[in-house]
């Protein structure tokens, strides 16, 4: 064994190194190059398609109809006496054929909400929750008309504009 010349380990190592170096390199370009080409990478050949929203029409302009004249109720309060409620309402629609249904079928209308007016307990018109529920119930009950006529309660909304107790 003496007779066999001693191998330098070092260049080996060298060269080892240099070869795993490139095939890491290879690797990680390999790796770039297939991401790009999976995700669309240069999308200049390719036409461009964007997705678009579906166009919204935006929406009607708001139709305001007044339920003239106002309404004025008288109703007990807890302690027996006499009060007066007087309410001017407003109707908000975006359908101009409604403002015709609604003003055909007024009287209706304005007799099924002085039976609701009436009805009212004093302390409940008091406050703000109280109101924003009779609100609510003025404009069920109007819908409720409109929806038997029309087919559609297209009363969106109803306003206070006036609101007064005595």
């Amino acid at each position: 064994m003496a007779d066999e010349p001693e191998i330098d380990a070092k260049p080996a190592k060298k060269k080892l190194i240099i070869i795993i170096a490139l095939v890491g390199l290879v690797l990680v370009g390999a790796s770039v190059g297939l991401t790009l080409y999976l995700i669309g990478g240069d999308k200049s050949d390719t036409p461009v398609v964007e997705e678009q929203a579906p166009e919204e029409k935006p929406p009607a302009k708001a139709i305001y109809m007044s339920l003239a004249p106002p309404f004025v109720v008288n109703f007990q309060s807890d302690k027996g006496r006499t009060r007066f409620l007087q309410v001017s309402l407003k109707a908000m629609t975006r359908d101009e054929t409604v403002l015709n249904v609604v003003s055909q079928h007024m009287p209706l209308i304005r007799n099924n909400l002085i039976l609701l007016f009436s009805k009212q307990k004093l302390e409940d018109l008091l406050t703000a929750e109280g109101k924003e529920k009779l609100r609510g119930e003025v404009l069920a009950e109007i819908q409720k008309v409109v929806k038997k006529e029309y087919g559609k309660p297209a009363v969106e909304d109803v306003y206070f504009t006036s609101f007064v107790i005595q």
